[in-house]
C-alpha cells in the first residue's frame, strides 16, 4: 500500500506553547482501490515563543548563631533556562569571597529550571546581618527576585578576665548570655560570683 499526499496541510488550531495541530489529507492506494484518509499530525514549530523567568523555590529568612552556617536556596524556571545570581544588600555576591560559596542545584530545580545555593561559613555577626536576594533572568521580560534576611545572634560564650584584689590579679571566667553576665572566680581560696547586666 502506498500513501500519496494530495492536499497541503491546513492549520486547525494553535496551542499555548508554540505547537500546531495540522490536518493532512492522504490517499491510500493499492492495485484495487484508493481510499482517502484524514490524518492529524502534531507538529512542533519553533516560533521563538519564550517564557520569562519564574521563581519556584524562594529563599527563607534565617536566624543563625555566630560562627555557624547559613544556606539560602533558590530555583527558577523559564525558556531559556534562567541564570541565577545572589546579591547582598543590593551588591552581587562573588564566589571568590572566602566565606561565601555559590553552587548549583540543577537536579532539584526541575525541567527547564536552574537552581543555586548560597552558603556562608562561618557566619559573622554584624558583617553578615543583611538582606540577600536571588535574581533570576533569561533575557525574556524582566528579571525576577526573591528576598530573604539573615539575622546573626551571639550565643553564650566564655572569656577569661582578671579579678583585682589589691595589687594581685586572679584569673576568672566571664560568662556572657545576651546582655546578662556572670563573673565567677576564686579569690584567696574563696569562691566568688557576681551577676550584672552589660550597659547598666
Amino acid at each position: 500500500m502506498m500513501f500519496d499526499s494530495v492536499q497541503q496541510d491546513v492549520p486547525l488550531t494553535t496551542t499555548k506553547r508554540s505547537s500546531e495541530i495540522k490536518r493532512s489529507r492522504w490517499r491510500a492506494s493499492n492495485d484495487l482501490s484508493q481510499v482517502p484518509l484524514d490524518i492529524f499530525v502534531m507538529v512542533h514549530l519553533a516560533w521563538g515563543i519564550r517564557d520569562p523567568p519564574e521563581i519556584t523555590i524562594r529563599p527563607r529568612n534565617l536566624q543563625v548563631r555566630a560562627n555557624g552556617i547559613a544556606a539560602f536556596y533558590c530555583a527558577a524556571r523559564g525558556d531559556p533556562i534562567p541564570n541565577i545570581q545572589w546579591r547582598k544588600n543590593g551588591k552581587r555576591v562573588s564566589s571568590m569571597q572566602s566565606r561565601y560559596q555559590v553552587s548549583g542545584m540543577e537536579s532539584a530545580a526541575g525541567l527547564n529550571a536552574n537552581g543555586a545555593v548560597l552558603r556562608i561559613e562561618p557566619v559573622r555577626a554584624q558583617r553578615d546581618d543583611a538582606t540577600y536576594e536571588c535574581v533570576a533572568e533569561n533575557g525574556v521580560g524582566d528579571a525576577v527576585t526573591a528576598v530573604a534576611t539573615l539575622t546573626v545572634f551571639e550565643g553564650p560564650g566564655l572569656q577569661p578576665v582578671e579579678l583585682l584584689s589589691g595589687s594581685r590579679y586572679h584569673r576568672g571566667l566571664l560568662l556572657v548570655v545576651n546582655s546578662r553576665y556572670t563573673v565567677a572566680g576564686n579569690l584567696n581560696g574563696t569562691e566568688l560570683e557576681w551577676v550584672g547586666f552589660l550597659g547598666f
